[in-house]
């Protein structure tokens, strides 16, 4: 005999803040966040007063949009509200007020946002503990498929004109697609295949798992390391920093970002920096390209370190070395050796 289930109360589900409650919010969501950022950035004239303020104002206009506050009918007060409960309490205008306040904080703020970055990073760093999904009959296809697919994928990014930063989707699209091409006969030998990896206790997304991940490692990186700055002068203190990385996508692809921050709002260090692209950012791009493809870079020559006090190689105005003028019956073998693996290793790399 089916279960019988309670009838919804709708004010409930409107205090729940889900549904059309939260589609109304959601559209007044990017104001809250254009004055979250003018208070964490203290730009504009903004304060901390302001996002509460802002709050409470949509919070009387939720209260009247819903029709959630008391009225007379019939010469008694009724009470929308009866019966309901809000942030595990009854509920009131109060807290329904202070859970819109609490509402926006934890999914519009950019504090929460940065936390939930951080989570985010924690989980992946100490390994997904969640419950596997098990392996479908279509990803043991995309499995055993997966280069006809990619190649499928780069003939259909290069018809749209579009690079690989989201063939991800367009992956899954052409593997349906293969997919519904296949004979029933074929579709149960891929069930098999997706019997056995699941014995083995396979996880569908296990493939795709670190590509997906990589979308997010700037964000991860950036709100772990903002997290830092300031933290207690015992500890690390005011601090700045600037961080390239690179990252290898399912097609190979290596994709080169970079971000600074410090405390005081500091310029950004490739804003500040001329010769930034020159000097910093195409080497670094040569250097990820040819490690991720393990294709590795030959270490530049070590200029020999000598001794102090020991003669020093003689640089002309163009850039080449010259030897210094040295008294061969007083300086010793040793010093005369590394003076001229100096100067060679100068003159060869020149």
């Amino acid at each position: 005999m089916p279960k019988k289930t309670a009838p919804t109360n709708p004010i409930q589900e409107i205090l729940s803040l889900k549904g059309d409650a939260r589609t109304w919010l959601k559209s007044h969501s990017a104001c809250y966040e254009e004055l979250d950022a003018e208070v964490t950035n203290h730009s504009g004239k903004c304060d901390r007063h302001s996002r509460p303020a802002f709050t409470r104002d949509v919070a009387n206009k939720f209260i009247n949009h819903f029709k959630l506050v008391p009225y007379i009918e019939n010469g008694k007060e009724v009470n929308p509200l009866e019966g309901c409960r809000v942030l595990k309490e009854s509920a009131t205008l109060g807290n329904l007020r202070e859970a819109i306040l609490v509402w926006f904080h934890n999914n519009h703020s950019s504090k929460a946002a940065k936390q939930r970055a951080v989570n985010n990073a924690l989980d992946i760093f100490a390994g997904d503990k969640k419950k596997t999904t098990q392996v479908s009959t279509k990803a043991a296809f995309g499995r055993d498929n997966g280069a006809s697919i990619r190649e499928k994928l780069k003939e259909r990014l290069a018809t749209l004109g579009l690079d690989s930063s989201s063939n991800l989707t367009y992956y899954w699209q052409n593997r349906d697609e293969m997919w519904g091409q296949l004979s029933q006969a074929e579709k149960e030998v891929h069930q098999s295949r997706a019997d056995a990896l699941n014995e083995e206790g396979a996880s569908e997304d296990t493939e795709f798992k670190a590509f997906s991940n990589q979308k997010d490692l700037g964000t991860m990186l950036v709100s772990m390391l903002e997290s830092l700055i300031g933290f207690g002068d015992k500890q690390i203190g005011d601090t700045c920093f600037h961080v390239q990385y690179a990252t290898k996508d399912m097609d190979g692809i290596i994709r080169c970002e970079a971000f600074s921050n410090g405390a005081n709002n500091i310029t950004p260090f490739n804003e500040s920096y001329a010769d930034y692209a020159t000097n910093l950012t195409n080497p670094f791009v040569k250097w990820a390209n040819e490690g991720l493809k393990g294709q590795y870079p030959e270490p530049l020559p070590q200029v020999a370190t000598l001794p102090i006090n020991t003669p020093s190689v003689i640089i002309r105005d163009d850039g080449m070395p010259l030897l210094p003028t040295l008294d061969m019956d007083d300086t010793p073998n040793r010093i005369l050796a590394q003076v001229l693996d100096h100067y060679f290793t100068l003159k060869w790399h020149k």
